[in-house]
């Protein structure tokens, strides 16, 4: 990607941190602000580490805590994140 960078071209990417459809509340899914309190936990942390530019946190996720083992379902939604 170092190549991409300094010929100034940006990568963009958008999505959920927090993505578990098994275990979407789908009774309170319109409910305005509501958010299971593992996925709050969990866009707590993710916030947290991004914001401190932790990279080794995330990229070592699997050592995260509970929340963001059941935010993250699967490696291939969780990588882009660490590409951009």
């Amino acid at each position: 990607l170092r190549p991409l960078r300094e010929q100034g071209i940006l990568i963009v990417g958008s999505g959920n941190i927090v993505h578990n459809l098994r275990l979407v509340d789908w009774a309170r899914l319109g409910e305005r602000n509501f958010a299971a309190d593992w996925a709050r936990e969990a866009m707590d942390i993710s916030g947290k580490l991004l914001r401190d530019k932790d990279w080794q946190s995330l990229i070592a996720y699997e050592k995260l805590p509970q929340s963001m083992q059941l935010a993250i379902n699967s490696a291939e939604h969780y990588f882009p994140l660490l590409y951009i």
